[in-house]
């Protein structure tokens, strides 16, 4: 566009869909919190009895029906209906009521209950959708798919969104809900508006590729301005695609870094090439793999707040919470141990949270006594960490107050640190603020999942844009864009594509009949975003998990397609297969030989007049003497880990403990008591 601008001109607007959609929706948007309140205080209209903990799991669920109903512009009325009608049928099999409802936990003993919410809920399903919407209204608000019904039927009998003056821009548009393609449709009939789809001839006219399914839908409707021409780059232009086999993810990690060292030691312009990640679970170890002092790296996924050194903390302290036995006022070791090791509690008060660490351990405490922790309590930190929380307010205060310590106490914390505390901060302020909003009151437990669930998607920036800099970013992000080189990691099943699941209440059969998404569709995305990722590029490096049997996690089948048929349509194309493998590394075993003195001797005569020599001991010996040296002789044994239940091990030192205290009870006579009570009086 700069290259054909010759004076100076205002820059167009330029807008997601989502945000040109309430552009022109008389209602702002709730965010999921206020969606997922809103609700729960309508549904306490038909049921007052079921508290928002038991809720939430599965009206989280009715929510995401409830927007794609609209977005897809369904005759809800009749859809509730046949939905009733369908599940007075299945409420006969406990089965498929129980599939239902495992969000729940439901008892398997509880069939007549289970029988009755399984109704209850496709009675109220129909009210509850128009009475939330109504209440919605009532406060200026909705979910996205409510505004995209409001903005298309506003797109009815020729009425158009815009003037005649305006002209709107379609680009890069792949899946169109129905909503979207009506809103676009009125505008290019009207010819105020312009598609442009960004596609190959490679899938598009081929209809046993999937990538094309929904442009080839799209433009029977829809179609590109004249003088538009589809790309056929996947079956003319010269393209190396590199398929690269690689054991594990991490190793994939390891792995593209190496092939990005390699590739840019020859190839030094790199603002056109990126990093796609379709695991972003992968975006830390490739960060970590990634050759900085080489490159310029910029990611534009964010660092997974999840990640983050504060937000661990706060995973303990939810854990000794949680797991705290009241009535005794005593912690699980586990989570104790987790606390005291943390950095960021490590480096307070060291030496007297050693030794408590240490005496856990030695002597295999399962519960830790409040007792046993207040003398730690000069620390003003472990003072705030080691004290009971028993609402959401308290819980709230508990985090904030440990927040301000850290942030007040703690030297050396670094900017970055700063913002990424500041980030799980405000995310549980926004918590707060929403619950003391609708005036609900949850328990701290679902206040933590809550938490959880919303800290899960959260991403701190990383980085700003950097001139010539290798981008690393999701599949998502690629949308409309091009490279001339792509790295991508995870090319399996399961990955690439993703994992066919559709949770919904409506069934597979009925979102067909109604035309809404389905896993089917799902497949067709993702084979949209990686030969739209090929169709620009020049270089491509497929990684793939090599190792057989992981799960399931064979090569993807786009990997296949390209080995089978694109090499037949394009005759440029050029594949390479490249394995790598773990380095076995073989070291020939070095002798240790330690002479036996008289100090080793008065060692074993000293153990053997003291608790004679048992067959496992004698054992030991001829096995390794070595190990029999270090572990009986010099007494030198790694720490065991502390056990909760009782081993073989420990049973056995039991019974021999028993059996020898009856046999002397036996031996030396117990004025003629019997053998148990002569134990017993031993």
């Amino acid at each position: 566009m700069a290259e054909l601008i010759k004076n100076p001109v205002q820059a167009p607007k330029i807008l997601s869909i989502e945000e040109f959609i309430f552009s022109y929706s008389s209602l702002k948007q709730a965010d999921n919190l206020q969606q997922i309140f809103m609700l729960y205080k309508i549904y306490k209209n038909y049921v007052q009895d079921e508290d928002f903990d038991a809720f939430y799991a599965w009206g989280t669920l009715l929510l995401k029906d409830y927007d794609e109903i609209d977005r897809y512009l369904v005759n809800a009325p009749q859809l509730f209906a046949h939905l009733k009608a369908i599940k007075e049928i299945d409420s006969e099999f406990g089965e498929e009521i129980k599939t239902h409802f495992q969000a729940e936990q439901l008892s398997e003993n509880e069939p007549d209950f289970l029988q009755k919410r399984f109704l209850q809920l496709w009675e109220i399903f129909r009210s509850l959708y128009f009475d939330y919407k109504t209440y919605l209204q009532s406060q200026n608000l909705a979910y996205p798919g409510m505004a995209y019904r409001e903005v298309a039927e506003k797109c009815t009998d020729g009425k158009t969104l815009i003037s005649a003056q305006n002209h709107l821009v379609f680009v890069g548009f792949n899946a169109l809900s129905k909503a979207e393609e009506q809103i676009i449709q009125a505008h290019v009939n009207a010819g105020l508006a312009t598609v442009y789809w960004d596609a190959d001839l490679y899938y598009l006219e081929n209809e046993r590729e999937e990538a094309g399914h929904f442009i080839r839908q799209a433009i029977k409707k829809l179609p590109p301005t004249e003088n538009w021409k589809f790309d056929n780059n996947l079956r003319t232009e010269p393209k190396t695609i590199n398929i690269i086999g690689v054991p594990l993810k991490v190793g994939q990690a390891k792995a593209l870094g190496v092939e990005v060292k390699k590739y840019f030691s020859e190839n030094t312009y790199m603002e056109n090439a990126a990093v796609v990640l379709p695991d972003e679970n992968l975006l830390l170890p490739v960060l970590h793999s990634l050759p900085h002092d080489k490159l310029n790296i910029y990611s534009t996924s964010g660092y997974p707040l999840a990640n983050t050194s504060f937000y661990a903390l706060c995973e303990h302290l939810f854990a000794l919470q949680e797991n705290l036995v009241h009535e005794r006022k005593a912690w699980y070791f586990k989570d104790v141990i987790a606390v005291l090791s943390h950095p960021f509690i490590r480096s307070r008060n060291h030496a007297e949270v050693k030794e408590l660490v240490d005496k856990i351990e030695d002597e295999e405490w399962i519960y830790v006594e409040q007792g046993a922790v207040e003398h730690l309590f000069t620390c003003p930190i472990l003072k705030i960490v080691f004290h009971e929380v028993t609402n959401t307010q308290s819980l709230y205060e508990y985090i904030t107050s440990v927040y301000e310590n850290i942030l007040a106490e703690t030297s050396g914390l670094g900017v970055s640190e700063k913002i990424m505390m500041a980030e799980v901060k405000t995310l549980l302020q926004s918590l707060r603020k929403v619950l003391h909003n609708h005036d609900l009151h949850i328990t701290k437990n679902t206040f933590i999942r809550l938490f959880r669930e919303h800290a899960a998607k959260a991403r701190v920036p990383m980085s700003s844009p950097k001139d010539n800099a290798l981008q690393v970013m999701g599949v998502l992000e690629t949308r409309s864009l091009h490279f001339d080189t792509v790295f991508m990691p995870s090319v399996n099943e399961g990955t690439m594509p993703g994992s066919k699941r559709n949770y919904s209440y409506i069934p597979y059969e009925m979102r067909k009949m109604y035309s809404l998404p389905t896993f089917d569709e799902q497949d067709a995305l993702y084979a949209y975003y990686f030969f739209r990722l090929l169709q620009g590029a020049k270089e491509i490096f497929l990684f793939y998990n090599s190792e057989t049997g992981s799960k399931g996690e064979e090569k993807s089948r786009y990997i296949r397609q390209v080995e089978y048929y694109l090499t037949k349509e394009n005759p440029n194309l050029k594949i390479q297969h490249r394995y790598y493998s773990l380095p076995l590394k073989t070291q020939s075993p070095q002798e240790i030989i330690i002479e036996k003195d008289t100090q080793y001797f008065e060692r074993i005569s000293a153990k053997s007049a003291h608790s004679g020599l048992s067959p496992s001991l004698i054992s030991s010996y001829f096995t390794c003497s070595l190990q029999f040296l270090i572990n009986h002789v010099i007494q030198l044994r790694a720490k065991e880990d502390i056990s909760e239940d009782m081993d073989a091990s420990q049973l056995g030192i039991l019974y021999h403990g028993v059996m020898e205290k009856l046999y002397e009870a036996l031996t030396h006579g117990a004025n003629n008591q019997g053998p148990i009570e002569a134990v017993a009086a031993a």
